[in-house]
Protein backbone atom coordinates (compact mmCIF):
# COMPACT_ATOMS: atom_id res chain seq x y z
CA UNK A 1 0.00 0.00 0.00
CA UNK A 2 0.90 3.84 -0.24
CA UNK A 3 2.63 5.57 2.42
CA UNK A 4 4.30 2.65 4.11
CA UNK A 5 1.10 1.02 5.65
CA UNK A 6 -0.22 -2.29 5.41
CA UNK A 7 -3.72 -3.26 4.31
CA UNK A 8 -4.52 -3.62 8.31
CA UNK A 9 -3.26 0.18 9.17
CA UNK A 10 -0.01 -1.10 10.85
CA UNK A 11 3.27 0.67 9.73
CA UNK A 12 5.24 -1.81 7.07
CA UNK A 13 8.82 -0.42 8.30
CA UNK A 14 7.65 -1.08 12.32
CA UNK A 15 9.69 -3.71 14.04
CA UNK A 16 7.70 -6.48 15.01
CA UNK A 17 7.32 -7.46 18.73
CA UNK A 18 5.42 -9.99 20.79
CA UNK A 19 2.60 -8.71 22.89
CA UNK A 20 0.24 -11.13 25.09
CA UNK A 21 -3.19 -10.43 24.62
CA UNK A 22 -5.36 -11.59 27.57
CA UNK A 23 -9.07 -11.25 26.52
CA UNK A 24 -12.45 -11.78 28.38
CA UNK A 25 -14.94 -13.82 27.11
CA UNK A 26 -18.26 -14.65 28.16
CA UNK A 27 -19.45 -18.23 27.38
CA UNK A 28 -23.20 -19.62 27.24
CA UNK A 29 -23.68 -23.08 27.72
CA UNK A 30 -27.55 -24.46 27.45
CA UNK A 31 -28.21 -27.81 29.36
CA UNK A 32 -25.10 -27.94 31.86
CA UNK A 33 -26.32 -30.48 34.63
CA UNK A 34 -23.44 -28.52 37.08
CA UNK A 35 -20.92 -25.62 37.31
CA UNK A 36 -18.01 -28.37 36.92
CA UNK A 37 -19.67 -29.55 33.39
CA UNK A 38 -20.53 -25.75 31.96
CA UNK A 39 -16.95 -24.66 32.23
CA UNK A 40 -15.49 -27.90 30.86
CA UNK A 41 -18.71 -27.56 27.73
CA UNK A 42 -17.55 -24.21 28.01
CA UNK A 43 -13.52 -24.34 27.53
CA UNK A 44 -14.31 -27.05 25.05
CA UNK A 45 -16.51 -24.79 22.81
CA UNK A 46 -14.44 -21.98 22.60
CA UNK A 47 -10.89 -24.63 22.21
CA UNK A 48 -12.40 -25.44 19.12
CA UNK A 49 -13.44 -22.15 17.78
CA UNK A 50 -9.78 -21.23 18.69
CA UNK A 51 -8.37 -24.14 16.70
CA UNK A 52 -10.60 -23.17 13.91
CA UNK A 53 -9.61 -18.96 13.83
CA UNK A 54 -7.27 -18.34 10.67
CA UNK A 55 -4.37 -16.87 12.44
CA UNK A 56 -1.11 -15.26 11.20
CA UNK A 57 -0.30 -12.63 14.26
CA UNK A 58 -1.96 -14.52 16.75
CA UNK A 59 1.00 -17.30 17.27
CA UNK A 60 -0.16 -18.79 21.14
CA UNK A 61 -3.47 -18.75 22.73
CA UNK A 62 -4.48 -20.41 26.49
CA UNK A 63 -7.66 -20.77 28.03
CA UNK A 64 -8.72 -20.45 31.65
CA UNK A 65 -11.26 -19.66 33.73
CA UNK A 66 -11.83 -16.09 35.10
CA UNK A 67 -11.91 -16.12 39.02
CA UNK A 68 -13.76 -14.37 40.85
CA UNK A 69 -12.08 -12.91 44.43
CA UNK A 70 -14.07 -12.10 47.83
CA UNK A 71 -12.15 -9.28 49.23
CA UNK A 72 -13.56 -10.22 52.53
CA UNK A 73 -12.50 -13.82 53.03
CA UNK A 74 -9.98 -13.49 50.66
CA UNK A 75 -11.01 -16.88 48.42
CA UNK A 76 -11.53 -17.11 44.95
CA UNK A 77 -13.96 -18.62 42.56
CA UNK A 78 -14.40 -19.91 39.20
CA UNK A 79 -16.13 -16.97 37.21
CA UNK A 80 -19.40 -19.30 36.61
CA UNK A 81 -23.45 -18.75 37.14
CA UNK A 82 -25.82 -21.56 36.50
CA UNK A 83 -29.52 -20.99 36.44
CA UNK A 84 -31.76 -23.58 35.91
CA UNK A 85 -29.20 -25.35 33.87
CA UNK A 86 -27.98 -22.51 31.97
CA UNK A 87 -24.83 -21.24 32.53
CA UNK A 88 -22.65 -17.96 32.09
CA UNK A 89 -19.27 -19.06 32.32
CA UNK A 90 -16.14 -16.16 32.14
CA UNK A 91 -13.22 -17.70 29.82
CA UNK A 92 -9.78 -16.01 29.62
CA UNK A 93 -7.86 -16.16 26.35
CA UNK A 94 -4.54 -15.43 27.23
CA UNK A 95 -2.76 -14.89 23.29
CA UNK A 96 0.94 -14.04 22.13
CA UNK A 97 0.29 -11.73 19.06
CA UNK A 98 3.30 -10.60 17.12
CA UNK A 99 2.48 -6.97 16.41
CA UNK A 100 4.55 -3.26 16.57
CA UNK A 101 2.33 -1.77 19.32
CA UNK A 102 0.20 -3.09 22.39
CA UNK A 103 -3.31 -1.43 20.52
CA UNK A 104 -2.03 -3.10 17.05
CA UNK A 105 -1.64 -6.32 19.46
CA UNK A 106 -5.65 -5.61 20.98
CA UNK A 107 -6.87 -4.77 17.49
CA UNK A 108 -5.13 -8.31 15.86
CA UNK A 109 -6.09 -10.47 18.70
CA UNK A 110 -10.09 -9.65 18.41
CA UNK A 111 -9.79 -9.56 14.73
CA UNK A 112 -7.90 -12.59 13.96
CA UNK A 113 -9.78 -14.40 16.81
CA UNK A 114 -13.41 -12.78 16.73
CA UNK A 115 -14.14 -14.21 12.82
CA UNK A 116 -14.96 -17.66 14.89
CA UNK A 117 -16.60 -15.20 17.90
CA UNK A 118 -19.78 -14.11 15.92
CA UNK A 119 -21.69 -12.11 18.43
CA UNK A 120 -19.59 -12.99 21.40
CA UNK A 121 -17.41 -10.18 22.80
CA UNK A 122 -13.63 -10.54 23.11
CA UNK A 123 -12.87 -7.79 25.46
CA UNK A 124 -9.19 -7.00 25.95
CA UNK A 125 -8.45 -6.80 29.67
CA UNK A 126 -4.20 -6.44 29.56
CA UNK A 127 -1.61 -5.94 27.20
CA UNK A 128 1.71 -6.56 27.87
CA UNK A 129 5.25 -7.07 26.09
CA UNK A 130 6.51 -10.15 26.20
CA UNK A 131 10.90 -10.00 26.29
CA UNK A 132 12.57 -11.65 23.55
CA UNK A 133 9.44 -13.72 22.85
CA UNK A 134 9.31 -15.75 25.89
CA UNK A 135 6.53 -15.83 28.41
CA UNK A 136 6.63 -16.45 32.05
CA UNK A 137 3.60 -18.60 32.23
Amino acid sequence: MANGTSEDGSSEDAPEDQYRVILSVPWIVRWAPGAQDAINIAVSEVGKRVENANTERVVDCQISVQQLSDEKSGQTNDAVLLVGETALVGLLLTCDVVASSPEESKRLARRELGREFEEVPLVPTEVSPLKDGTSDR
